[in-house]
């Protein structure tokens, strides 16, 4: 009786085992894709970094103003320059921003560099009440975007230990659409920057990161450069250059370029 039982316990568990091994290889051969959704490049993206600005005041006024609620006005140009500075530190990534009044599209592609087949995705975000993603496309998988951020919003909270995501998304009052523009209407932040004081409490570290490291370095020198200097207004692009020409002087590998460009 008790080796029949052994046995049972043993084909269920193999049984169990060979159904998550058989859904891991047809989720991965369903969201790989031997061709590119997107084939932007970094350089055309970087052509609106100087409309960045608009967006780091208007967030600017918004932490601020941290017991008002306010308008954030985001463009397809900032996006898009963001994606592009992005890339700059993963350039196997590419991804590109499309809004109209009925609806926004975001698509990207990551390239399998040495297999030479691409992971593609798109999700498409529509105007509401609150942040409303439609559904959310990887390869060929279809997944419902209310389900994916239910998921994203636990996993945020478990590895952070607090209600970060959570405070996040209900902040979002409503997102209105126009050609090339959308605005979110935020509500007060107070108790979401709080909460990034709980966060940064739970998950602080004492030893500095490389990473960390090189970020203070490049921006003690692009702060001694003749253009941070300056007593004219300066393009951020400027900056971007000068923080890049540096970072091929200080590569001298592949992977230390992506470090430093990061």
């Amino acid at each position: 009786m008790i080796l029949r039982s052994v046995k049972w316990l043993l084909i269920s568990i193999a049984f169990i085992v060979f159904l998550l091994v058989a859904t891991v290889v047809t989720v991965t051969v369903m969201a790989v894709q031997q061709t590119p959704l997107v084939a932007s490049t970094a350089p055309t993206q970087l052509d609106g970094a100087d409309s960045v600005n608009e967006l780091l005041g208007q967030l600017q006024r918004a932490f601020s103003r941290r017991e008002e609620g306010h308008q954030v006005t985001l463009t397809e140009t900032q996006v898009e320059s963001l994606v592009g500075v992005l890339q700059r530190a993963l350039p196997d990534f590419k991804g590109v921003v499309n809004i109209t009044p009925i609806g926004g599209t975001i698509n990207v592609t990551y390239a399998i560099t040495d297999m030479g087949y691409f992971v593609n995705a798109s999700a498409l975000v529509l105007p509401g009440d609150s942040l409303r993603i439609e559904q959310v496309q990887i390869g060929d998988l279809t997944i419902p975007g209310r389900f994916l951020l239910r998921f994203l919003e636990r996993t945020v909270n478990s590895y952070t230990q607090s209600e970060i995501a959570t405070i996040a998304l209900s902040r979002v009052e409503r997102v209105t659409m126009r050609s090339g523009e959308l605005t979110l209407d935020v509500g007060r932040l107070d108790e979401l920057l709080s909460e990034l004081n709980v966060v940064a409490s739970n998950m602080s570290v004492t030893e500095e990161t490389e990473l960390q490291r090189l970020a203070a370095y490049y921006l003690r020198y692009i702060s001694g450069r003749e253009i941070a200097l300056s007593d004219k207004p300066v393009s951020l692009i400027e900056y971007l250059r000068e923080g890049m020409a540096r970072a091929r002087e200080q590569s001298r590998t592949s992977e230390d370029a992506l470090l430093h460009n990061k």
